[in-house]
């Protein structure tokens, strides 16, 4: 049996999710570039998007902090 990615793994949770994001906006990404790429990535992965829209995951984000 094949094991599941590292990535895959933390695309399935919501603070797996965030930690994706936080290391896109550490490589120098906007806020919503980061997000773009993560959530394309869970889509291509899972065929849906975690979170509607920017929007919606911003109010998550700030939430957390």
């Amino acid at each position: 049996m094949d094991k599941i990615p590292d990535r895959v793994l933390k695309l399935m949770t919501k603070e797996g999710f965030m930690e994706l994001f936080w290391v896109q906006v550490a490589s120098g990404m906007t806020y919503r570039k980061a997000y773009e790429e993560v959530e394309h990535e869970h889509e291509s992965v899972f065929r849906k998007r975690r979170y509607s829209n920017f929007e919606s995951f911003e109010r998550v984000l700030y939430r957390r902090k």
